[in-house]
């Protein structure tokens, strides 16, 4: 902090502890006796002048005083600090070292309309906190089913940050009495220079390295669009807290499917005849939402479903064939090569590409005439006229 921004936040408090009035203070005391009722005034004989020597030590007495004072509060206002509180609309509070407001800020659109009508600066934190739990209850961000704040210290030491987490948990368990309902509260201590995600908040923004940081499933880039509930929620389901986080309460699990259901309804999607006993689940993020992957492994194939962790419906489902090609393909059988008929016609070369295929002309039987023509041996031929002579000599 640099020496201006030292004497501004000195000037702020000094207007808010200690008025300065010592012009009305010599005014008072120089003034003429005010006239009784009865209009007659009562003198005590002329007033002495104050000499310049008595009027400079009241200023430097006065000087003195103020002086003394604003040095105080300027060491006090020097331990200002930063609560940011996130149920999805994100609020900021700085208060001084008197527990009091003295800058309010929205973070999202949806905190700059539900205060839009409330003013919180001046106010003692803890009045501050309770009307701002009850602002979030009457507005439904919060309810039985999605009962999580994130309530982030900033700039703080370890003793002004549990001095002030005592001040937070009795004002909104106080706020939150009044509808009956039971919040759980993660109180979180974080640095100044804590880097932030995108538009999120410095603390939803440490709650998501987190949580990043401690699941090899979740990253960033998913856990960044989530609700502060679901956040909570897999901080919870995960056992992973922030090292100088505490959780006050329980996360609600009203709105989600255990783990039991998911794996009973992945079971009885998948074809093979399964038991959810042999399913195993993961948490995943799916189109800006919580989900469950449900894998379940069988002789053939993999199956991979996306469940919504809220509703239970099957987001998604992929199937992997776990065997590979080579098993799974029937052998082909092999042809035996025959020996080709040399009485068959042997087929004509094949036409090239671009000219008319032409079916090969079929040769037509023999005629009985180039039967005959056939010459014959002398043998074969003193036979065929012996059967014929012995032919004609049994008609005749």
């Amino acid at each position: 902090m640099n020496e201006s921004q030292l004497n501004k936040r000195l000037r702020e408090e000094v207007e808010q502890l200690a008025p300065n009035r010592l012009e009305e203070l010599l005014a008072a005391c120089d003034a003429p006796p005010a006239p009784r009722k009865d209009g007659r005034v009562i003198s005590f004989g002329q007033q002495p002048k104050r000499s310049h020597w008595q009027r400079f030590v009241a200023i430097a007495a006065m000087l003195i005083l103020i002086i003394g004072i604003g040095a105080f509060a300027g060491v006090k206002g020097m331990s200002r600090t930063i609560l940011t509180f996130d149920v999805n609309p994100s609020v900021s509070v700085m208060v001084n070292g008197f527990n009091r407001v003295c800058q309010v800020q929205t973070n999202n659109a949806d905190a700059a309309f539900l205060l839009a009508d409330t003013d919180l600066k001046g106010k003692p934190l803890s009045e501050a906190v309770e009307e701002l739990t009850e602002e979030f209850i009457e507005a439904g961000y919060i309810t039985d089913a999605a009962n999580g704040i994130l309530v982030t210290v900033q700039d703080a030491s370890a003793a002004r940050a549990e001095q002030l987490q005592q001040m937070v948990l009795s004002s909104v368990e106080s706020a939150a009495d009044k509808t009956s309902l039971r919040l759980a509260v993660l109180y979180q201590k974080i640095d100044d220079d804590q880097a932030t995600i995108g538009t999120l908040s410095a603390g939803k923004s440490a709650l998501v390295q987190t949580i990043a940081k401690n699941s090899k499933d979740l990253d960033e880039a998913e856990l960044k669009n989530l609700s502060i509930q679901d956040l909570l929620y897999v901080m919870d389901t995960l056992s992973v807290k922030p090292a100088s986080a505490k959780l006050t309460g329980v996360v609600s699990r009203a709105n989600y499917q255990n783990s039991d259901v998911i794996a009973a309804l992945a079971a009885q999607a998948c074809p093979a005849d399964v038991s959810k006993d042999s399913v195993t689940t993961v948490l995943d993020c799916f189109d800006r939402g919580l989900a469950y992957v449900a894998n379940v492994v069988t002789d053939t194939a993999e199956y991979a479903y996306t469940v919504s962790a809220t509703s239970g419906q099957i987001l998604e489902a992929v199937v992997t064939p776990t065997t590979s090609p080579e098993e799974t393909q029937e052998p082909t059988p092999t042809a035996t090569p025959t020996t080709p008929d040399p009485t068959d016609p042997v087929n004509p070369d094949p036409v090239p590409s671009g000219e008319p295929e032409q079916t090969p002309a079929v040769e037509p039987p023999p005629t009985p005439a180039e039967e005959i023509d056939n010459p014959l041996s002398p043998e074969d031929f003193y036979e065929k006229v012996k059967d014929f002579a012995d032919a004609l000599d049994r008609i005749f």
